[in-house]
């Protein structure tokens, strides 16, 4: 029952185009014909100032035809642009939003470093001490898979540019 139904569906489809070529064919010739008498009775008659007034107001219509197109095209452009930075923007706000959850989530706790001393950091989110301030930065924080309790693979804070993360 679904194959009949796709037959004719496109039959009907086929039968729809078909008829919009010839009303479309039709249509042109005839339009074809009708500017052919036209032309000819102006050129015939001794006053061709209405068939110059036709030209020009088609060459006007044209003109601001196109002038309205590039004007759309350039809206276009501006919104996509727009678009793309509102994105962009949308993507730094979530990211820093993880980044600030994700420096909170050390708040309070201690780390131990690569020289084996421990920093504390502050207890209140307005006052977090970097734990790179002072050179107590790991050389590089193991991220590989474990068997029981995953590792916490972030880089603390004042880190960022001498610790690494190692998979």
């Amino acid at each position: 029952m679904d194959e009949d139904q796709k037959k004719k569906l496109t039959i009907m489809r086929a039968g729809i185009i078909i008829i919009m070529v010839l009303v479309l064919g039709l249509w042109f010739f005839n339009l074809r014909n009708s500017l052919r008498e036209s032309k000819e009775k102006f050129a015939n008659s001794s006053d061709n100032s209405q068939w110059q007034e036709m030209k020009a107001q088609l060459a006007q219509t044209l003109a601001e035809t196109k002038a309205s197109l590039n004007e759309i095209k350039d809206e276009a452009k501006v919104a996509a642009d727009k678009e793309a930075a509102n994105n962009l923007l949308d993507g730094l706000a979530e990211e820093t939003g993880k980044m600030a959850s994700s420096s909170n989530n050390l708040i309070g706790a201690t780390t131990t470093s690569a020289t084996g001393t421990s920093a504390v950091i502050g207890t209140s989110s307005a006052s977090v001490i970097p734990i790179g301030a002072g050179g107590n930065c790991p050389a590089y924080i193991n991220c590989m898979p474990t068997i029981g309790e995953a590792r916490p693979c972030q880089i603390p804070a004042g880190c960022e540019g001498i610790t690494q993360i190692a998979y």
